[in-house]
């Protein structure tokens, strides 16, 4: 198993700071079809085990938030793990991420990882439904 860094650099993203992407699902299908660099191409995820984990995770970090301070407005969209949301957090306008099911938590709280890591300020949040 190899580990690459992701640079975030004038809001895109790369791993040799020659190929730059502007998005996740970009570099990880660039890097699918050809190593470019990298020792062999990306083959399978490294599937997380226990959703249970990473959300403890988050809250230790400080990006949960208590669900009583957050009102869901509408509907605003749709994404590849459920409905976007309007809501309002603490008097500010906030989108939410509403996963469709347990299947897709797992590729949620992936994404929500790398975003954490990228953002300065970001709220995250999830709704069952």
């Amino acid at each position: 198993v190899e580990h690459y860094r992701i640079i975030y650099s004038s809001s895109k993203l790369s791993i040799d700071e020659e190929v730059y992407f502007e998005n996740l699902m970009q570099l990880v299908e660039h890097y699918t079809s050809d190593a470019d660099g990298l020792c062999t191409r990306l083959m399978k995820p490294k599937v997380m085990e226990g959703t249970v984990a990473a959300q403890d995770e988050f809250s230790r970090s400080g990006w949960s938030l208590n669900m009583k301070d957050l009102k869901l407005l509408q509907i605003i969209g749709k994404g590849e793990f459920g409905d976007v949301m309007l809501g309002d957090y603490h008097g500010n306008k906030v989108a939410v991420k509403c996963i469709k099911n347990d299947a897709t938590a797992q590729a949620f709280l992936a994404e929500a990882s790398v975003m954490t890591q990228l953002m300065g300020i970001a709220i995250w949040s999830r709704c069952w439904g």
